[in-house]
């Protein structure tokens, strides 16, 4: 896999990773106590080239950034707090 590629799954996951910790015979909602004051569900969207600096090109083998009409190189997260 792509160095790149696994960079980008780590921080999804890393984004992720306080939802689905938790301790034995603590609930969820004690151990994590953020209150959303319009709980929704968040579409989160960025560039690889500008979350981090030193992403490079690779045309060999397809992993090009595109440009701004036409991004290639998009990461995405969902995150919802309406759910529990």
């Amino acid at each position: 896999m792509h160095p790149l590629t696994t960079f980008c799954y780590f921080s999804v996951a890393l984004l992720f990773l306080p939802l689905s910790a938790q301790s034995a015979g603590e609930p969820t909602s004690e151990k994590f106590a953020y209150k959303d004051a319009s709980p929704q569900r968040y579409k989160l969207s960025a560039r690889a080239s500008k979350l981090d600096s030193r992403t490079k090109e690779y045309p060999k083998i397809g992993f090009v950034f595109g440009d701004d009409k036409k991004p290639q190189d998009l990461q995405n997260a969902i995150v919802d707090t309406s759910v529990a």
